[in-house]
């Protein structure tokens, strides 16, 4: 855990311990927990931090980083590699926001294939 809260405070930057407490008892608490969250549950999870008293008040740069953070944790889940803090350094968050925007703009290469029919047949493909 000392190593994960070091993380937060470095690399995503909480700033305090505290601020590291109160995420992880809204349920970002370690690495494994992070590979399980979609940007929607980051976002709730924030907005149920914003709302305690007194409120913590998180930047949307942090709560980016944390969304990032948490892409990448599951991106390297899936394919079976380590998910540490040098995994997820700021260089490589960077890297993920520019391979999550390539993932979410890709179209299927299929799409403008026109579909084999009785008025278009794979002879008229190939003429």
């Amino acid at each position: 855990m000392a190593a994960y809260a070091t993380y937060l405070r470095t690399t995503i930057g909480f700033s305090t311990n505290d601020r590291v407490t109160t995420i992880g008892e809204h349920g970002l608490d370690s690495y494994v927990t992070m590979a399980e969250l979609e940007d929607d549950d980051v976002k709730t999870l924030f907005n149920a931090a914003r709302k305690q008293t007194p409120p913590m008040l998180v930047s949307a740069i942090i709560e980016k980083r944390i969304k990032l953070a948490c892409y990448g944790a599951r991106t390297y889940t899936t394919i079976g590699r380590t998910v540490n803090a040098t995994s997820l350094s700021l260089r490589r968050l960077k890297q993920l926001e520019l391979h999550k925007k390539i993932v979410k703009d890709h179209k299927d290469p299929s799409e403008g294939i026109p579909k084999v029919s009785k008025t278009y047949s794979i002879e008229t493909a190939l003429a």
